[in-house]
């Protein structure tokens, strides 16, 4: 009788000792399930997965030396080769500004705003007033000094809104796009230099 208790205790200490691992690894995974959901809310909610424009492939930050040609996957480019230390100025150009230099100030958390005055049908000059004076409106604000404006002969949307490895084109002039794209990546490049 002794032996058969004895039995039964070992056989339930056996069962009691395989169940708790599998506890522990049940609970384990429901922890970890509900903090990848928790964490995938709080993205949503943040608007991690609605980002205005496109995302461009990284194609690194490698400075410019004599003999080294860019290859950009985008027009205009958003990442890749570029001046170590050579900024366009910030604010409204009236001409092109060369892509390699476009490239420095979006390292530096600039946005880019091109348009191309030519092409089929003609950007009307109100268009580009209206972005030239919104453009300057917001580079009134600290926040905004890191923008620019200028033209492109090579575009093959109207509007252009460059960023960090972010694009967004544009065929018409919206407000409330161009300050969305704006304010989602100013001052959000892999580098930070001040506005000169």
């Amino acid at each position: 009788m002794a032996e058969a208790d004895s039995l039964k205790v070992s056989e339930k200490s056996a069962t009691l000792s395989t169940a708790q691992p599998r506890n522990y690894l049940l609970w384990a995974t429901v922890g970890l399930v509900a903090f990848l959901l928790i964490g995938l809310f709080i993205l949503w909610q943040s608007g991690y997965f609605n980002l205005p424009g496109q995302s461009v492939r990284i194609l690194g930050r490698e400075h410019f030396e004599p003999g080294k040609l860019p290859n950009y996957n985008s027009n205009p480019p958003t990442s890749g080769l570029h001046y170590a230390n050579k900024l366009a100025e910030w604010g409204v150009h009236y001409g092109p500004i060369e892509e390699m230099l476009q490239v420095t100030n979006l390292e530096k958390g600039g946005v880019i705003l091109t348009y191309h005055p030519k092409g089929n049908p003609v950007l009307p000059d109100a268009v580009r007033d209206q972005l030239e004076i919104l453009v300057r409106r917001l580079r009134g604000e600290p926040r905004y000094c890191k923008l620019i404006l200028a033209r492109s002969a090579t575009l093959d949307k109207k509007i252009a809104l460059t960023a960090w490895g972010r694009i967004d084109k544009l065929e018409s002039y919206d407000e409330a796009r161009v300050l969305r794209f704006v304010n989602a990546y100013i001052n959000k490049g892999p580098e930070d230099a001040p506005c000169l």
